[in-house]
């Protein structure tokens, strides 16, 4: 875990929701990332490792034990309000 030693470093854990759907149970996939990249940098990444249409139009629903809060593609991580460990889901 020496990547988390940087401050500015961070795990989110994700999910494209389509592919939930079809499946019984939900795994989610970790991934690296940084306070400081964009959200959408960040969605462009989940895209590319699900292998997902670049195309299609994408929200990104951060979850929380209180709720599930909705998350703009047009600010950093950190404005964001992401957490390390956090969990996501990445909707068409």
């Amino acid at each position: 875990m020496d990547y988390l030693k940087d401050e500015n470093h961070l795990l989110v854990w994700f999910v494209l929701r389509p592919e939930i759907e079809k499946e019984l149970g939900t795994s989610y996939l970790g991934m690296r990332a940084r306070y400081n990249m964009t959200t959408n940098e960040l969605l462009q990444e989940i895209l590319d490792t699900y292998k997902a249409d670049k195309e299609k139009s994408y929200r990104f629903v951060l979850k929380r034990a209180a709720r599930d809060i909705d998350v703009s593609l047009d600010q950093t991580v950190r404005e964001a309000g992401m957490r390390n460990g956090d969990c996501l889901q990445v909707i068409a």
